[in-house]
């Protein structure tokens, strides 16, 4: 099984990582572990690295979670045991967020505060110190928003009429 870290979204949820799961490229298996662990509102972070090989635990003193292999699972301890880790998420998890990126269209210029009070409140992660993560997550979906815009203008100049 050779997976993306976007294919492992099963009904509109993300499956559960398991020992076997495969990826192509070791930078998926790595956001797919955070994507994880921020789906159960926790973080992780690449504790020790070994050319291909990543030992990826929680973010958390003491918590025995962890992920271990290179674009292969290994080996998995789910169990957040005396954690206090909670969820810190990247730039690129932000702008993924179904709550950031509809607001963000809905408003390009809409304030970090806004875009904070509303993930907090409807996903439940706290993001005030991540102001910066913020605008540039904003600035990443309004590129690819003006992105798509320029393509359809492309496509439309470039038609034929009769």
């Amino acid at each position: 099984m050779n997976l993306d870290a976007d294919e492992i979204e099963e009904d509109g949820e993300k499956e559960a990582l398991r020992v076997g799961m495969t990826f192509a490229l070791g930078t998926d298996a790595l956001h797919a572990v955070q994507d994880y662990a921020l789906s159960q509102t926790k973080a992780v972070k690449v504790m020790q690295r070994s050319g291909v090989r990543r030992f990826i635990g929680c973010t958390s003193e003491g918590c025995t979670v962890f992920t271990y292999g290179s674009w292969h699972i290994s080996s998995i301890n789910p169990k957040h045991v005396n954690c206090v880790s909670s969820a810190n998420p990247t730039r690129r998890q932000i702008a993924e967020l179904p709550t950031f990126e509809s607001a963000v269209r809905a408003d390009g210029t809409v304030s970090a505060r806004t875009l904070t009070e509303q993930i907090q409140s409807r996903d439940g992660i706290s993001l005030v110190k991540k102001r910066r993560a913020l605008y540039c997550a904003r600035e990443e979906v309004n590129d690819i928003g003006v992105e798509a815009l320029a393509k359809h203008y492309t496509k439309i100049s470039g038609a034929t009429y009769f």
